[in-house]
């Protein structure tokens, strides 16, 4: 029994470096690209990606539950289920950005010119209130 455990560990470990690998090159595509349906798709891909690490890190959660049956393996088991979290937190900015929208109120503001924007729009408003202004005077 105590073979087959490792064994089953082994696999898992084995199956979320694999995931780490491409987990970081989806992640470094997106950061890459600058279109928005590429960023999506791959964002898409990154979850997917992602959902296969949650189910290796539950599978670890209940290995560590007992963590008799796994004595040799049980730091390996805490640091790999401290970095598929980690990878979960990034993720979770990552869609955040992705699924912003470039001219929303919020895209502009992670864009820092949501401020250039609202000036910009005060001025067309102001100096279009003017021009009616000096037509109604000269008519």
């Amino acid at each position: 029994m105590a073979r087959k455990l490792k064994k089953e560990i082994e696999l898992c470990i084995k199956k979320v470096n694999d995931g780490f690998g491409i987990f970081e090159r989806l992640w470094e595509k997106i950061y890459d690209s600058d279109d928005q349906s590429v960023r999506q798709k791959t964002a898409a891909e990154l979850k997917r990606e992602l959902k296969k690490l949650q189910r290796c890190r539950d599978q670890i959660k209940g290995w560590l539950s007992t963590p008799r049956d796994c004595r040799d393996k049980l730091q390996t088991l805490k640091d790999i289920k401290g970095d598929i979290e980690t990878k979960m937190e990034a993720f979770k900015k990552c869609e955040r950005e992705v699924k912003t929208k470039a001219f929303s109120k919020e895209g502009l503001k992670q864009a820092g010119t949501f401020f250039v924007f609202v000036c910009v729009c005060v001025w067309k408003t102001h100096s279009h209130s003017q021009s009616l202004d000096t037509q109604y005077t000269y008519s």
